[in-house]
């Protein structure tokens, strides 16, 4: 139960990365299992329905709803689609070539760092549309996203939404699904791990590097390091560093006066965030949560989907938990003022 409203989620994963270098800190999954059991009764853990063995971080693929928005949000900026100053008048209702989508609320005015904060459809439909399904996706997969991130286990690449992926299943791609792929749906299908990927990547200014769980090798004694710790530089988005700053100011304002606000509001270290709600067919809305911290000289970026947790905002206590026990772990409490850069 994720709340006192009794929703009930059915299986969830989170990756943590470091943002300077690719390395995977961690990554779990709901259910899970023991190795005792694994050993002992495999056959009772394939034959789980809930599909405990399955690595839902890396090889589970989701719609990311809308904490694809500020790789948007950085695409239209660098591409100048859209300016910091730019603002759209969301009515909540946006007409486009005789179709009506919709957004959540009716926003009023906003610029970009609003939208991001509030989660504004309207202005992302805008954006989408005036940036087009093929220079998003070019973005996005420099930024880790469709892409494999090469982990050394075996991952899935998921899926972006456009023409080619239409095309491969015998679908005709319209305008109006660049404007639903623009705010996480249509075919969109990411991994945990690329959106923590491409959350490290947005965090460290857009560099996008090769995502590891091998940090060092040492011989058998534990002396001598054979494989030293190393990162590799797998793409230079490209984004430009004033969209960076725009993007992170936004997720900032999302944690601490946006929809992450009822969380995040009074947390003593500067983070950013974004939250998304990805609607899945037959079944409650999947919650997703990626971040950063610290805002400044980030270090560490996370991505969660708990599936079926019907809202973004739900998800994003387990993260603030993380951050708690990151702190925790490198005796960083003290330093509190010095992280946020003051």
């Amino acid at each position: 139960t994720l709340n006192k409203q009794k929703i009930y989620a059915t299986s969830a994963s989170i990756v943590c990365v470091n943002v300077n270098n690719g390395e995977i800190l961690a990554s779990a999954n709901y259910p899970s299992y023991t190795m005792d059991q694994y050993e002992k009764d495999y056959s009772s853990l394939a034959n789980d329905k809930s599909n405990p063995l399955f690595n839902r971080a890396f090889q589970g693929t989701y719609p990311p709803g809308s904490t694809f928005k500020p790789f948007v949000a950085g695409i239209g900026l660098t591409v100048n689609s859209i300016s910091k100053g730019t603002s759209f008048y969301c009515k909540q209702h946006y007409d486009c070539l005789g179709m009506t989508f919709k957004c959540l609320h009716f926003h009023g005015t906003l610029n970009v760092i609003d939208a991001i904060a509030q989660s504004c459809n309207y202005y992302f439909f805008e954006t989408g549309k005036r940036t087009g399904i093929t220079t998003l996706n070019e973005y996005a997969k420099l930024m880790g996203l469709g892409v494999k991130t090469g982990v050394e286990i075996p991952e899935s690449s998921g899926i972006l939404a456009g023409p080619a992926f239409a095309n491969s299943i015998n679908v005709t791609w319209n305008p109006g699904d660049t404007l639903q792929a623009s705010i996480g749906q249509s075919y969109n299908q990411f991994t945990p791990l690329q959106l923590a990927t491409g959350t490290a990547t947005i965090a460290n200014g857009g560099t996008r590097y090769s995502t590891h769980l091998l940090r060092e090798v040492r011989t058998s004694d534990l002396k001598t390091v054979v494989v030293k710790p190393s990162k590799q530089v797998v793409a230079n988005t490209g984004i430009t560093d004033e969209a960076i700053e725009v993007v992170k100011s936004g997720m900032n304002s999302a944690a601490f006066e946006g929809t992450a606000s009822s969380v995040f509001s009074e947390y003593k270290l500067k983070v950013g965030g974004k939250t998304g709600t990805a609607e899945v067919t037959g079944k409650r809305d999947n919650g997703l949560f990626i971040s950063f911290a610290p805002y400044k000289d980030s270090e560490i970026a996370v991505a969660i989907n708990v599936e079926q947790g019907r809202y973004g905002y739900m998800t994003a206590q387990v993260v603030k938990d993380i951050y708690d026990e990151y702190l925790w772990i490198n005796n960083a409490w003290e330093k509190i003022g010095t992280l946020n850069g003051n």
